[in-house]
């Protein structure tokens, strides 16, 4: 006979296995449209958010229409990406926390290598085969994932001192990074957005962050409501502050999305 401890249990574990996945749907969602990363959202991420119920109707509404989209032929999703992010290293909508809150390379590299210890910490190389700085969306959303399922692992095994571990990484992580610049970068790809599939991204990333610091009592150190303004350029051949060695990383700062699993 199962226990009510053993039922609260499993109650926890679900909806920290739910959490990883809507971080992991995002992630993949706001990265280049590959088939291993779509076949993986459709058979392995899906399942697990199919019967996630909320009270929010428009967080799960969002969450639905993401979902769906996933049956989109590849090469037309492809085309939503290109069409939507071939413009996200605009001042208007960039795709790095780095370049969103701050365009002083020094003070940039100072926080990709705060993120990049928040990684390293957890396992998670820095610098694979396809490399991405680790302060773009979607690394961090990816983190954001491990973390939940190092906590569902941690809750299921009945390990405490992990499982407090990585509730606490989680809250400041969100409170000191994400949480910050996450929210506002959802909103501005869900207005920019031509495609219907990025609009409800975008949609699902503000709501969803909010929803989840809400659970998780966390309070932004920061708001960032609009991206940093771009600094005067006094030639074309001078940093953007959107590219890797662009805006003053070094090769050991840059991530693999793809290794973080």
């Amino acid at each position: 006979m199962t226990t009510a401890l053993d039922d609260q249990t499993t109650a926890e574990w679900m909806e920290t296995v739910a959490r990883s996945a809507i971080y992991a749907l995002l992630s993949h969602a706001i990265s280049y449209p590959t088939a291993d990363r779509i076949h993986a959202l459709r058979t392995d991420v899906r399942p697990l958010l199919t019967e996630v119920a909320t009270d929010d109707n428009e967080l799960g509404d969002a969450l639905r229409n993401v979902l769906e989209s996933l049956d989109t032929p590849l090469a037309d999703l492809q085309h939503a990406f290109d069409m939507q992010f071939s413009h996200i290293t605009s001042p208007d909508c960039p795709a790095h926390e780095t370049a969103f809150s701050i365009r002083d390379v020094f003070q940039q590299a100072q926080v990709m290598a705060d993120i990049a210890g928040f990684f390293g910490a957890h396992g998670v190389e820095v610098g694979a085969s396809e490399k991405e700085r680790p302060d773009h969306i979607g690394a961090e959303l990816e983190f954001m994932s491990l973390l939940a399922r190092k906590e569902a692992h941690a809750v299921r095994a009945g390990l405490t001192e992990q499982l407090n571990e990585t509730r606490r990484t989680q809250v400041i992580f969100l409170r000191d990074h994400l949480g910050c610049w996450g929210p506002s970068f959802g909103r501005r790809v869900a207005k920019l957005a031509e495609s219907p599939l990025y609009r409800s991204v975008g949609e699902l990333l503000t709501r969803w962050l909010e929803a989840d610091m809400a659970a998780l009592a966390v309070e932004p150190a920061f708001d960032l409501d609009e991206p940093a303004p771009m600094a005067p350029q006094e030639s074309d051949d001078e940093p953007c502050g959107l590219g890797g060695a662009e805006c003053g990383a070094t090769e050991d700062q840059l991530i693999d999305i793809e290794t973080i699993k």
